[in-house]
């Protein structure tokens, strides 16, 4: 416990939300800057680190990814594709020891409660802007969002919290 306890006291900023892609939607090439959670209940998400594969999340699946790495997102061909995320600006996160975590594992139904509970709090938009910055910087050419975390293509469901 006291490693848990250490590890929370170096978290900065958390943030939280849930978007729909569209059939064949795409995110990135994005930079990743926080330790994240991505669960994926519609549809499925491939995702690609550093240009290489890393895991096919399909629903009812969480995917743990880290700061310091090149992400590319794949979205159902022929289904919209609906996902949460948590996401935290660690100080000193341990990356050796996250990254010997499988790349996807079943979403247990506690995650799930605490993520939509996360989800449902977030405010529509953040008192402190300069405190809550959207969970990545905005998608080059050929993505599917618009912008993020705020206007998605499709449909969306703007949340966005951080604390």
């Amino acid at each position: 416990m006291a490693t848990m306890r250490f590890l929370l006291s170096q978290i900065d900023q958390v943030s939280a939300g849930e978007v729909v892609y569209p059939p064949g939607g795409r995110l990135g090439p994005r930079w990743q800057r926080d330790v994240e959670l991505v669960l994926v209940h519609d549809g499925h998400a491939r995702i690609a680190v550093d240009g290489e594969a890393r895991a096919i999340l399909r629903a009812g699946s969480v995917g743990l990814l880290l700061p310091g790495h090149r992400e590319q997102f794949a979205f159902a061909g022929d289904v919209e594709t609906r996902h949460s995320w948590v996401q935290a600006r660690v100080a000193d996160p341990p990356v050796e020891r996250l990254s010997a975590l499988p790349a996807a594992l079943p979403a247990s139904t506690a995650l799930t409660e605490v993520v939509r509970e996360a989800v449902t709090v977030a405010p529509r938009r953040c008192r402190r802007p300069s405190r809550c910055s959207p969970p990545s910087p905005p998608p080059r050419s050929g993505a599917t969002p618009a912008r993020p975390s705020r206007t998605w293509a499709g449909r969306a469901r703007p949340s966005s919290v951080c604390w």
